[in-house]
């Protein structure tokens, strides 16, 4: 199944208004993305309206959280596997954060207030972890990519190329 034009098909089912096969061809799409990796968080929650304008409203937050957050969880490890876990879990987050706000603004949509407040909430809670992730993942990254540096360059940085002395600045005048 090539993913990009099923995606394609079901936006122009959802065009003619065929919004439950639009649905059910997202549905299969979505494990085949999560299995290949790569994918944007919007390719995810694209079906999350579609539930919504189909009158599914109840089976988008099930599917949302059954599916889509694991689906997504995965997709950032394939995609992140050479860096550390906490790039991979602060990518998760984000993704999460995004299916969450989807679902709060769906909400908002059936005039559901106490679903919208509760993803409102939830979408800045993972945006947050995303936030607090993301910047410990990347002085661990830089570490890493510090001590490659050590190895091939050896420890005396003031022989070391320039722009390497300024992106390791931090780590070498600590």
């Amino acid at each position: 199944m090539d993913i990009r034009e099923a995606t394609k098909r079901a936006t122009s089912l959802f065009k003619e208004r065929k919004l439950d096969d639009a649905v059910e061809l997202l549905k299969s799409v979505v494990p085949e993305m999560a299995k290949v990796g790569g994918f944007t968080k919007g390719d995810y929650t694209k079906i999350i309206p579609y539930f919504q304008k189909a009158g599914r409203y109840q089976e988008s937050v099930e599917y949302s959280e059954n599916v889509l957050v694991p689906a997504i969880e995965e997709d950032c490890r394939r995609t992140f596997n050479h860096k550390c876990r906490e790039i991979q879990q602060a990518f998760q987050s984000l993704g999460i954060s995004e299916v969450y706000d989807k679902l709060r603004l769906c909400a908002k949509r059936e005039k559901i207030p106490s679903d919208e407040s509760k993803y409102g909430k939830l979408s800045i809670e993972a945006y947050e972890r995303y936030t607090e992730l993301l910047e410990t993942g990347e002085k661990i990254e830089l570490k890493k990519e510090y001590n490659e540096n050590l190895t091939i360059f050896g420890s005396v940085t003031g022989k070391w190329p320039r722009g390497l002395l300024k992106r390791f600045d931090s780590l070498i005048n600590t």
